[in-house]
């Protein structure tokens, strides 16, 4: 850390902390592997003070990203909503794109942005940025 920070980015840094202790501590506790998901991706959004945050895995082939666990409107998405979507990678969609970019995305308005499709409504999920 450098001396030369805001006092608005010593507190984001300590709540980044906080909440990589507080993973770390969830997967140490064990447990069912959805439940872990669930809880750190609660504190993701926690840390992040954003209503929702999403886990895809890339599947074999690099082709396709498989819903994992979501949090939306502050909220856990259940596992068995998530777990069926199944969304093509690049441009074909948000997560997508955001691997093949290989840095974070965002959107303010997920329906109008052109660098990639929105699927989430395809699903039944109202994710709207």
């Amino acid at each position: 850390m450098t001396p030369h920070r805001s006092t608005g980015e010593w507190s984001l840094a300590v709540r980044q902390q906080a909440s990589v202790a507080r993973i770390g501590q969830l997967g140490l506790r064990g447990g069912e592997l959805h439940r872990l998901l669930d809880e750190a991706l609660l504190a993701v959004a926690d840390t992040l003070g954003v209503q929702g945050v999403a886990l895809f895995e890339l599947l074999p082939g690099w082709h396709e990203l498989r819903g994992r666990a979501a949090v939306l409107g502050g909220g856990v998405v259940p596992p068995e909503l998530v777990e069926r979507v199944r969304l093509p990678a690049g441009s074909g969609s948000l997560p997508g794109f955001t691997v093949e970019s290989g840095v974070a995305v965002v959107t303010s308005d997920l329906h109008h942005d052109e660098r990639f499709r929105a699927l989430a409504g395809d699903y039944g999920i109202t994710a709207r940025s």
